[in-house]
């Protein structure tokens, strides 16, 4: 022990003694002679306790006694634990390219691709604000990058990054809302390289699909793509690269981006079409400001965007358009009228695209106002000017004329309400600007289709106010008259019949019949191709083509049984003359009689008086025989002139064909809805006829049945001694099972399409 004490004092003298003797720069070099080890890194613990614990958590300590890797200490970072103050600590220890230095002696294969990257460059320049290891990784806490609480795990990551690039918060693929990362910085910019010219090759080209796939899977694939073809490496030799559209640091404004933006990107490879939307009303008032004006995206789509072709076929423009242009407030904000895609829907170009897919061509919005350079109608160049329709009109209808173009294509007018309402809303925009050396046409009514527009205005509300007041008054009598005629059902059995109709009448209503129910079985799913159980009868049981043709024929059977009645009444006054025709008990014209049984019959529904004595036609069915007449004729014509528009429209104009359209739908819709509830009603629904009245086509009425229904004729005819020419002594069974047959098909039928009138009104 005394031997080594005095060794030690020896070498402490001697020591002494060199630095004396040696000077200054002897004294530098004796610095490195301290001894390291876990002595020496217990004495950094005892001053540096909250880095040692830090140190002690990450992943540069053993976790096991029986883990023998080599693991860094305090030594392996900071070698000279020597200094003057902390300045010299930093310059030392924590210098940047130091700590890559330090680092890089054990993280070699992992820092390979930092000296590509940016951030080293930035260093090696002297950049002091360049990030070095310890500034993404933290400096003695450090964890696997795959723990959750890890500076650089994907959750985390973007917040590190965020502390230079702090702009990364306003970015597509950050929530504003949440405050966190939708996707993290490292899911594009993979591992240590973040070269420029590296990031174009690895992200854009070489494997940028894949990167933005992560999250955008199936964006650039499907058939009917429009850029698909474009990205199929198959097909170009290469994938291009998804920022030729998409800015990948793309910022944005409330989570949305600036259809500016999208329209400049897309004019990088859509010129033509860019240099007709410049010019367009949309991109004018989107100049002016009108951030609602629609731009590239707006129609075509963000994402997923599909070709013309399958895009925008002629229910996908319509579809389109009307996403502003169905949009009230906002149509009226821009002075335009907002019913226009409504208007449409009620033409015959608005029944096939309501019925969703069709054989037919028709006209949609693009066929007459132009794709990408829709002008304003005021604008000479525009397809719907007054110098331009007609030539846009003839790419359809060949033979129009200057006349046809009066046709109402958007029938449907704005409101003395909404016209007030526009004049407010029309101060929030501001008016875009007539393209450079046009000047607009200020003509009220260029087009004179003014009064065409107010006659089919009056007409519209003429055939709906009279739809609704015979249907009220109506359905409101066969209330009535089904509480009254419960009280005196009667089940005697029929012992004698008499003929009411001849054969003649007969086959005509079995002709009516046939024409009727073909008519709206083939004209309703038309009118009402808006609903599910008109497309349905469109799809499943005939086509559109067929449906057409079939009501043509139909509509032949009309005439034929028109002008079969008009033959029989230019008989009968060949051969009576008028006055049995036009008055007296049988004849079908109403007289004061029939006001006064309707007096009567209202007195009895409510036990007011006695059952009127009805002679051979009652009050309602001189109705439905004048109905009838009026139907024909107004319906026949109506769709005569549907039939044959292009001749119509030149000759009376096509305003006239609009007009058509109009009452052809109104009245066969009366007509219909007329038969199938109170005609049907009134002939197989009351308790005394249920569950049918075949007399039309038996031709026979009982004895009961006439003494009951129709006194007065009974007693007339007797009276005069000819009731027993009526008599027939036996009814045939077979034409009694025929009639039901017959009946429970047209009753059947009939009560089918009530359901779907009733269904077209509630969601028209």
């Amino acid at each position: 022990m005394k031997t080594t004490l005095r060794v030690l004092s020896a070498l402490s003298l001697s020591a002494i003694l060199s630095t004396l003797l040696i000077g200054q720069d002897q004294a530098a070099s004796a610095k490195q002679d301290v001894p390291t080890g876990p002595v020496a890194i217990e004495k950094c613990i005892d001053c540096h306790a909250d880095q040692a614990n830090a140190f002690h958590d990450g992943i540069h300590t053993p976790k096991s006694t029986g883990d023998e890797r080599g693991y860094p200490d305090c030594f392996t970072c900071h070698i000279d634990p020597h200094f003057d103050g902390e300045a010299e600590c930093k310059g030392v220890t924590e210098g940047p390219l130091a700590i890559h230095e330090r680092c890089s002696s054990c993280h070699e294969k992992d820092l390979e691709s930092l000296g590509h990257s940016e951030h080293l460059r930035q260093l090696q320049r002297g950049n002091a604000d360049a990030p070095s290891c310890i500034d993404c990784h933290e400096t003695h806490a450090i964890t696997k990058p795959s723990d959750e609480l890890s500076a650089v795990h994907t959750n985390n990551v973007s917040e590190r990054c965020e502390t230079c690039h702090d702009d990364y918060r306003k970015r597509l693929h950050h929530d504003l809302d949440e405050g966190l990362a939708k996707i993290s910085c490292t899911y594009c910019h993979i591992g240590h390289d973040t070269e420029v010219s590296s990031f174009q090759d690895r992200v854009n080209y070489g494997s940028g699909m894949q990167h933005c796939g992560y999250c955008h899977q199936n964006a650039h694939e499907g058939e009917n793509l429009a850029h698909g073809k474009f990205i199929d490496p198959e097909q170009v030799g290469r994938e291009l690269k998804c920022t030729t559209c998409h800015v990948y640091h793309w910022e944005v404004h409330d989570g949305q981006p600036t259809p500016v933006a999208s329209q400049q990107d897309c004019a990088l490879c859509h010129k033509e079409e860019q240099a007709d939307y410049s010019t367009s009303i949309h991109a004018r008032s989107l100049a002016a400001g009108n951030s609602d004006a629609p731009g590239c995206i707006d129609c075509h789509g963000e994402s997923d965007v599909l070709s013309a072709d399958h895009q925008f076929t002629p229910q996908g423009v319509v579809q389109t358009c009307e996403e502003c242009h169905a949009d009230k407030e906002l149509m009226l904000a821009y002075e335009i009228n907002p019913y226009t895609v409504k208007g449409f829907e009620t033409t015959y170009h608005g029944k096939l695209y309501d019925l969703l897919k069709t054989d037919k061509d028709f006209a949609t919005c693009n066929s007459c106002h132009g794709h990408h350079g829709v002008l304003e109608p005021e604008d000479p160049a525009s397809m719907v000017s007054r110098q331009r329709i007609l030539e846009t009109c003839q790419e359809c209808h060949e033979d129009a004329t200057d006349s046809f173009i009066t046709y109402l294509v958007h029938p449907i007018r704005p409101s003395s309400d909404d016209l007030a309402a526009m004049g407010a809303l029309a101060s929030t925009k501001s008016a875009a600007a007539p393209r450079d050396g046009i000047t607009l046409n200020t003509e009220e009514d260029p087009l004179g289709i003014g009064v065409w527009g107010a006659i089919f205005t009056a007409a519209d509300w003429f055939m709906k106010a009279l739809f609704v007041s015979v249907m009220a008054f109506f359905i409101l009598h066969t209330l009535l008259w089904f509480q009254r005629g419960v009280r005196e059902r009667s089940a005697k059995p029929s012992l004698k019949y008499y003929r009411r109709f001849t054969p003649y009448e007969r086959f005509m209503h079995i002709l009516v019949n046939i024409s009727f129910l073909m008519l709206a079985f083939t004209g309703l799913p038309q009118t009402f191709a808006h609903t599910d159980m008109g497309r349905w009868i469109l799809e499943n049981i005939m086509t559109l083509p067929t449906a057409q043709v079939l009501h043509y024929w139909a509509a032949a059977i009309t005439l034929l049984y028109f002008v079969m009645h008009l033959a029989q009444v230019a008989l009968k006054l060949k051969k009576h003359g008028f006055k049995p025709i036009f008055w007296g008990p049988d004849s079908l014209v109403p007289q004061m009689k029939d006001w006064r049984d309707f007096v009567g019959h209202m007195k009895w529904f409510f036990n007011k008086g006695p059952k009127p004595q009805f002679d051979r036609w009652t009050y309602w069915e001189k109705f439905d025989y004048l109905a009838v007449f009026w139907g024909v004729a107004m319906i026949g014509v109506s769709g005569l002139v549907r039939w044959q528009e292009e001749f119509f429209g030149n000759l009376l104009g096509g305003g006239a064909v609009s007009l058509a359209t109009t009452i052809h739908q109104e009245e066969a819709l009366l007509a219909t809805a007329f038969i199938f509830i109170v005609h049907f009603f009134n002939t197989h629904m009351r308790s005394e006829k249920f569950p049918m009245d075949v007399c039309i086509y038996t031709g026979l009425i009982s004895e009961e049945e006439m003494i009951e229904e129709r006194p007065e004729q009974y007693e007339r005819l007797k009276k005069s001694g000819i009731l027993d020419k009526y008599e027939v002594k036996v009814r045939s069974q077979t034409s009694v099972l025929l009639s039901y047959l017959w009946g429970t098909l047209a009753l059947s039928t009939g009560l089918f399409l009530l359901v779907l009138i009733v269904i077209g009104l509630i969601n028209h």
